[in-house]
């Protein structure tokens, strides 16, 4: 049986045929996501939501004409919002989840409107059980379009892109967010499994603009007689799309942004790190870290930019000198006995403190290297996730560790860090779409039954 699934990236969109009957992947297609549009201030990070729309339905279309495929799955970006009127139609920009109007100075007071927003939820019962709020975070991108008047006048509802490309494709007018999808937006209460509505009114937003929810893995129509499911959060598809033993693996993925995930049958009050909802009423215990793979980009920038101020040559790419660099003195027992440089990689903050900044502590004479330097980067890209993983213990333990997203495929020094740090060998998965992949497997299960889903699950 022949499946699809649809990834809708920040930067790219993605999409993924497969024989659901081998596991072997027939065709991947990638494009450009070349939609943002300008705001009118710089802290907007918009897209052409109708410009999505429409390089979707040609991916689709092109899908459908060569391979008749069962069913469609849609992820993407999580997070990020737009509106829609009561056709259906988007009426407004996606606003992605790397826009900080919530970061903006509140009523010109010292305050950001997530910390106004934090602090007109703090005295409601419960509120532990709400999925969390950040800048980017549709809730909180609501409250300060509330507050400004920036809704527009015609708005029925909001919902997630991939939400919405959903519902143009099925004809539908109104939005369904799977679990999945509607924590990432915040104010989802994790416990009951819906929108904290009472919440909601209470910090003055409207709860009809809030998207219906459900915890099912359903389908949201069909499209040229394929069924196509209901989005499942990106997040969600790449664990899906990656991980062959759900209850023994820990998934890392680092590509911009770095991210540790596992399963959990339960959800955890009061965790310190994140739960948000997967499939067949489970939960993923996440860990976030903002910077990632974006770190080492950083560092590659600034050496790019010195070897520029010396020679003049700006065509140079550095990673792959970079890499060796790394894995040749991990590789040297004598150089690892040298004082590593201490790298703090927070270079944007964390989730629930944007305000944190990195650090490089430890220079000595001796290990005030580039080689140490790049080293050191690593290193703490790697501490961030293991502190972040600490943080789950002792609900999991790390049997197998699963590594995904480029910053990882392409670098082995990288993956020895890994190995080292959590004390195991590190499974780096065949495909590389594993978002489209996850998508695709949800639709097959909102489409047909569990037996061919794990069966699926068996071959890959």
């Amino acid at each position: 049986m022949i499946i699809a699934g649809l990834d809708i990236g920040t930067t790219t969109i993605s999409a993924l045929v497969i024989d659901s009957d081998n596991g072997q992947v027939l065709k991947t297609y990638t494009r450009p996501n070349l939609t943002q549009l300008s705001g009118n201030h710089s802290f907007e990070r918009l897209q052409d939501s109708g410009a999505i729309l429409s390089s979707c339905k040609a991916i689709i279309d092109e899908i459908i004409t060569e391979y008749e495929p069962k069913s469609i799955g849609i992820t993407g970006q999580m997070h990020g919002i737009l509106y829609f009127n009561k056709d259906g139609i988007a009426v407004s920009p996606l606003i992605t989840w790397q826009d900080s109007r919530g970061e903006q100075p509140y009523n010109n007071s010292g305050i950001s409107y997530t910390k106004e927003l934090f602090g007109r939820l703090k005295e409601l019962p419960d509120v532990s059980n709400y999925s969390p709020l950040a800048s980017g975070y549709g809730s909180v991108t609501n409250f300060y379009n509330t507050i400004n008047n920036l809704i527009p006048m015609d708005a029925a509802g909001f919902c997630t892109i991939h939400c919405y490309i959903g519902m143009r494709l099925c004809n539908r007018v109104n939005a369904i967010l799977h679990a999945s999808d509607a924590a990432s937006l915040g104010l989802y209460d994790l416990s009951a499994g819906y929108f904290a509505k009472d919440a909601i009114n209470s910090c003055g937003m409207d709860t009809a603009l809030y998207p219906e929810t459900t915890t099912d893995n359903l389908l949201m129509g069909s499209y040229k007689n394929v069924p196509v499911s209901i989005g499942i959060g990106d997040n969600q598809a790449s664990f899906l799309g990656t991980v062959r033993d759900l209850n023994r693996s820990v998934l890392i993925n680092i590509g911009t942004g770095g991210q540790i995930s596992l399963l959990s049958n339960n959800y955890i009050a009061n965790s310190p790190i994140e739960a948000r909802p997967f499939i067949n009423n489970s939960f993923l215990h996440v860990g976030s870290s903002l910077s990632g793979g974006e770190s080492y980009a950083l560092l590659e920038k600034f050496l790019s930019q010195v070897v520029t101020m010396f020679t003049g040559d700006r065509s140079k790419e550095l990673y792959e000198i970079m890499n060796e660099a790394a894995l040749n003195h991990l590789s040297d027992v004598n150089k690892l006995s040298t004082e590593q440089l201490s790298v703090c990689t927070l270079f944007r903050g964390t989730r629930t403190d944007s305000s944190r900044r990195g650090e490089i502590n430890g220079i000595s004479p001796e290990n005030f290297t580039p080689e140490l330097l790049i080293v050191g980067f690593l290193y703490g890209m790697v501490d961030e996730l293991l502190e972040l993983y600490g943080k789950t213990k002792p609900a999991h333990k790390c049997d197998l560790l699963v590594g995904s997203g480029n910053a990882v495929r392409r670098n082995p020094a990288l993956q020895k860090i890994l190995e080292a740090k959590f004390d195991t060998g590190v499974l780096i998965p065949t495909h590389k779409e594993e978002a489209s992949l996850g998508a695709a497997l949800f639709g097959l299960l909102a489409a047909f039954n569990v037996s061919r889903f794990e069966q699926c699950i068996n071959y890959l």
